[in-house]
């Protein structure tokens, strides 16, 4: 699905954007594959490249840049880094406590993390029933 609302967001946005997706993704000390490749993916679409990003100033706190942004662009970056939270299979503790954080500087409120990460849990249980009924999985 093309994400419309965070393609708007100017070039210094989108690079922190990008790091916090990677803040996200090093938060449990594992970086995995799948992380590393929706982090580039997501960058390209923003017409990034992630290794030409500096990243020796990772900060959670550079979200605040973005606090002023349309609701729908801080509701994604969080539905973003939800995503990536579970993309190695699990969700911990140290990720959620990170997108907690980001909520924070992105005035979201700890009820729109619930309800996207809830929204986030049906589709995947959606896809894996569709995969299911089309043979793609057991």
């Amino acid at each position: 699905m093309k994400n419309v609302s965070i393609e708007m967001l100017n070039g210094f946005e989108k690079e922190v954007y990008i790091k916090s997706l990677i803040i996200v993704a090093k938060a449990d000390n594992n970086y995995s594959r799948e992380e590393q490749q929706f982090i580039t993916n997501q960058a390209e679409v923003l017409g990034l490249k992630v290794d030409e990003i500096n990243i020796d100033d990772l900060n959670i706190e550079h979200l605040k840049s973005l606090a002023n942004c349309p609701k729908q662009t801080r509701m994604s970056i969080i539905l973003d880094s939800i995503t990536l939270g579970y993309l190695d299979g699990k969700y911990d503790d140290d990720e959620r406590v990170i997108v907690r954080k980001a909520a924070d500087f992105l005035n979201i409120s700890q009820e729109e993390v619930n309800l996207l990460n809830d929204w986030y849990l049906e589709h995947q249980t959606i896809l894996h029933k569709g995969q299911r009924l089309l043979g793609y999985i057991d």
